[in-house]
């Protein structure tokens, strides 16, 4: 699940075009019962108007915390520039993504699933599927939903299961909404115990980057990942022996780091790198693993000599517009990442591919 941001419904109300309030307001509230207003829609009178009935206050601070949720990074904005949907610079984010919400769905939708792949604490796997030039047909879309329907059924995890596909024409986001394995608690209702069944909603992100033929998936079950990568190979590239190629996961390599440390200097936009954690093994293949930390490790402390290096933190000094922002992101080869979730990954990943450390 992505991250939960801090959300207050009043400092939301006070940070949206007021139009657009009364226009929520009115999905819940024929215009005739609400109340007098003398100041417009402001948050004392929603608070006033919500004041009473639990039940709508309830599901209004809900829906509205998800809105605010998708504020992340300004991703509102970034969402409609993407559809040609208008979205002024002074607007607030929260102002955008409640117009979204209201008048474009979809977009609101692809916004949200940006949120969930960014914010997620899940790392990130990748996967190089060769494959550029693609588009997937509504027909290709039913298959896909429909196999993954049957999969998470049949690992009893409930028969919902939605997937919303946002063909871009740089890369394709696909956000997959599906049930976890049914819990139940058990709590007291006056002087009797009840046991209460429920299911978490899950929802996991695909992003196939089209220049790079790259698929990064997010989804915290191994098993998941696993089901995945093949059934998109299968369904939406058209190609399930695209999965089976034996490069499919050599995404990130770190033997030009650890022969040739000296070359990693800044190359304009990436002005510095610095070592923060390391993970060595002494020998290829050994269980002991040893870990260095601190600020700004020297890079010789992952020299070859000292064994392989299996995982590294980076910050990585990113200079854009004038303006020096620290970028801190971990590598786990071959295919792990939380790299593609970072500010400036572009910039960063090309430093990589430059360094030959990022293979694709």
């Amino acid at each position: 699940m992505p991250k939960p941001r801090d959300f207050s419904l009043s400092t939301f109300l006070s940070t949206v075009n007021p139009d657009l309030i009364e226009r929520y307001l009115l999905r819940f509230i024929p215009e005739e019962r609400l109340l007098p207003r003398l100041m417009g829609m402001n948050p004392d009178y929603v608070e006033y108007v919500l004041k009473g009935n639990d039940a709508l206050k309830t599901a209004v601070t809900e829906e509205l915390r998800r809105i605010n949720d998708a504020c992340y990074r300004d991703l509102p904005r970034e969402a409609a520039k993407r559809y040609g949907v208008p979205a002024p610079d002074y607007e607030t984010p929260q102002s955008t993504a409640l117009g979204l919400f209201l008048d474009h769905s979809p977009v609101f939708d692809f916004a949200w699933a940006l949120y969930s792949f960014k914010s997620a604490y899940a790392k990130i796997s990748q996967h190089w599927l060769q494959v550029h030039d693609i588009s997937a047909d509504s027909q290709a879309i039913t298959n896909f939903r429909t196999e993954l329907q049957s999969f998470f059924a049949g690992q009893a995890r409930g028969d919902h299961c939605l997937v919303y596909v946002f063909d871009q024409p740089d890369e394709m986001v696909i956000l997959v909404l599906h049930g976890s394995y049914l819990r139940t608690v058990a709590f007291w209702q006056g002087d009797n115990l009840k046991m209460n069944p429920f299911r978490f909603a899950c929802d996991d992100v695909l992003i196939y980057d089209k220049a790079h033929a790259v698929l990064s998936v997010k989804a915290p079950a191994r098993s998941d990942r696993q089901h995945y990568v093949p059934t998109f190979a299968r369904l939406i590239l058209g190609d399930a022996a695209l999965a089976e190629c034996p490069e499919r996961d050599k995404i990130y390599t770190f033997e030009p780091l650890q022969t040739r440390p000296s070359d990693w200097v800044g190359n304009g936009k990436v002005s510095a790198v610095e070592l923060r954690k390391a993970k060595l093994k002494p020998f290829p293949g050994s269980s002991e693993v040893r870990t260095v930390e601190g600020d700004n490790l020297p890079l010789s402390e992952v020299d070859s000599k000292h064994g392989e290096l299996v995982e590294a933190k980076l910050r990585f000094i990113v200079t854009v517009g004038g303006r020096e922002d620290k970028v801190t992101t971990t590598i786990t080869p071959p295919c792990t990442t939380d790299l593609v979730k970072k500010r400036h990954a572009e910039i960063i990943a090309d430093y990589l591919r430059e360094k030959r450390v990022m293979l694709r």
